[in-house]
């Protein structure tokens, strides 16, 4: 027969073995969800990781594919554009750098159309507005120049601009005007820290303002290649040695992209048009 203390050490028996198997239930959910919750950040920071891989090749491949566009056809030997004080448009210039940046030139796609033309002013539609101090190229496809806006004037649907020198050329309509774009890519560090305390690094564009703008984040580091065909092959040369930036006939990127705790290299090669 079981006496009532014996009875209670038997219920005590079965309260402790269920608080250990509750114990252990719990500590499996909570591995469970520890677990879950890991993938749950991997995930998050694979998808950010191709996310970012998508827009700086975009990014990259756009700039290096407008690099000496100029309106209705690309800069040529055969083709000069007249330079304003230190800017100059040549095929030796549309493209320069060195291993950790890149600077490309051209003429901006969005422009507006001249209207008429007098000895001190343009007058341009205003599909795109231009402001004082821009650096702006005109442009035919028999002449070009670059210039600078010294005043501006809106009126109903235009806009008259004041050069800050007279232009050499004299422009009929439909010539267009755009912005002369120099922009300068590169790799800095932002002034954020990631969830580990390291800092976070980004890709940033300055222009001839020069104004810098972060274009996106978490790309740690950038090394640029430069190639030139050589006797019928592609050969890669370093940016010290190189004269002629008109022989450049493409260029590889290595990035590297970090979405914490995934880092990636990744590799671009994009042939020069």
């Amino acid at each position: 027969m079981f006496t009532k203390k014996s009875f209670d050490g038997f219920v005590l028996i079965e309260l402790i073995i269920s608080m250990l198997l509750a114990i252990t239930i719990i500590g499996s959910l909570f591995e469970i969800y520890l677990i879950n919750q890991k993938s749950d950040r991997l995930q998050s920071a694979l998808s950010q990781l191709q996310e970012n891989t998508i827009t700086v090749s975009n990014i990259l491949n756009s700039a290096i594919h407008q690099t000496g566009l100029l309106n209705c056809l690309r800069l040529s030997a055969n083709f000069n554009v007249r330079a304003y004080q230190n800017y100059s448009f040549t095929v030796n210039e549309k493209l320069q750098g060195n291993t950790n940046e890149i600077i490309v030139k051209y003429m901006d796609n969005a422009s507006a159309v001249l209207q008429s033309m007098s000895e001190n002013s343009l007058v341009l539609s205003n599909d795109i507005k231009f402001n004082v101090e821009d650096l702006l190229i005109i442009s035919n496809c028999e002449h070009a120049e670059i210039f600078k806006v010294a005043s501006i004037k809106f009126h109903k649907n235009l806009q008259i601009i004041i050069p800050e020198q007279a232009l050499f050329y004299h422009y009929s309509p439909p010539t267009e005007v755009a912005q002369f774009v120099i922009n300068r890519y590169f790799i800095a560090k932002t002034n954020r820290k990631n969830t580990n305390k390291s800092p976070i690094y980004a890709l940033y564009v300055e222009n001839n303002k020069p104004q810098k703008l972060e274009l996106i984040e978490n790309i740690n580091a950038m090394k640029m290649h430069y190639f030139i065909n050589q006797n019928y092959l592609t050969k890669e040369i370093d940016s010290n040695q190189i004269i002629d930036w008109s022989k450049i006939t493409a260029i590889g990127i290595d990035l590297t992209i970090h979405s914490p705790p995934l880092t990636k290299i990744i590799h671009l090669y994009a042939n020069l048009p």
